[in-house]
């Protein structure tokens, strides 16, 4: 059972407590799937090296052969085009960009990737270069905006085929030093979470939440991280599965801090972020709606005076936003007038 107080649990966990699979045996399971999934897509288990990119343009008026000008392409950086012969102002060019200028391969395949929505290749890069942060936090920020490009419910089908949850839990493990990385990890996580059943089911496998819980504590200072944390967490418990697997955690003996506190802490130090507000308390009323256990957890005073502290700022900084007041309710919650004696 867990104490009705816990003034004196430490703030985090040890890194050995978060389920780690055998490292190199995981990658090299990835590296197989992502192979074979190369070769039913494209026949080839290679993916191209140097991708071409056909673009038509026109030559400036007033240019003729021999001359050069700058063309600007979206995400993909300048290219210098030279006037071929027998062109001229008004032309028609079909230009050939090998590579982009001053981009090493991996950030080109990216850019590429999210015009094109490729997941497989955002996959391919995260896996290749697992080790480094930089990477990492490039290929996450590049599967969000895949996903919220367009057909993000067949996005996330594909980024859940190629065991993204997995490989961005473990990657946001083993950059957990780094706030950019925690942050791009959150955040893709919360996009592959939102409105995905199977996506939370492989979540809660992972033990997402449970990372994302020791990712917070470790960078609670950081408004960044308690925002997207607090997202991917809500989206995570939008389904009992996922929800259960952040109650698991709450009642673990290993765990020094309960996740409930957790929650209210980052709140307790955003009470001028609205949004970081919304998030947590719809996720707390979550994890406590119908669960009678975690329910006299919350029969706490000083956790009622911090909740009451959390809905004033919200309604504070609500405005004329409008929707449900999960704070207000999660204080109601909190005063056990919703539990039946």
């Amino acid at each position: 059972m867990l104490a009705a107080d816990d003034a004196n649990g430490s703030h985090g966990s040890e890194d050995k407590e978060f389920p780690q699979c055998n490292k190199s045996g995981f990658l090299q399971e990835m590296g197989t799937m992502l192979r074979e999934y190369r070769i039913l897509s494209t026949g080839s288990p290679l993916r191209q090296g140097q991708v071409e990119r056909n673009h038509a343009v026109v030559v400036p008026a007033g240019l003729s052969e021999g001359q050069s000008f700058r063309l600007k392409i979206l995400n993909l950086g300048d290219v210098m085009v030279e006037v071929p012969k027998g062109a001229a102002g008004g032309s028609t060019l079909n230009v050939v960009i090998p590579a982009a200028p001053g981009r090493s391969d991996w950030d080109w395949d990216l850019q590429l990737a999210i015009r094109s929505g490729d997941s497989l290749v955002v996959m391919e890069i995260m896996h290749q270069h697992f080790h480094s942060s930089k990477v990492f936090t490039e290929a996450c920020n590049s599967l969000v905006r895949v996903v919220e490009a367009e057909e993000s419910n067949k996005r996330r089908s594909e980024f859940l085929d190629l065991r993204a949850i997995e490989m961005i839990t473990q990657g946001s493990h083993e950059h957990n030093k780094e706030e950019p990385a925690v942050v791009a990890g959150a955040q893709a996580l919360s996009a592959l979470f939102f409105d995905s059943f199977n996506s939370t089911i492989a979540g809660a496998k992972a033990g997402a939440g449970r990372l994302l819980l020791d990712n917070l504590v470790l960078h609670m200072e950081s408004a960044a991280v308690r925002e997207f944390s607090l997202a991917a967490l809500c989206n995570l418990c939008a389904t009992a599965e996922g929800c259960q697997s952040l109650k698991d955690s709450q009642r673990s003996p290993k765990y020094t801090k309960y996740s409930v506190d957790i929650l209210i802490e980052a709140m307790i130090r955003s009470q001028d972020a609205h949004t970081i507000l919304e998030y947590g308390c719809q996720l707390l009323f979550r994890m406590v709606q119908g669960d009678a256990f975690l329910l006299k957890t919350f029969l706490n005073l000083e956790r009622l005076r911090l909740l009451t502290r959390i809905h004033l700022a919200w309604k504070k900084s609500a405005g004329t936003a409008g929707g449900v007041d999960h704070c207000g309710l999660l204080v109601h919650t909190t005063k056990g007038k919703s539990i039946k004696n």
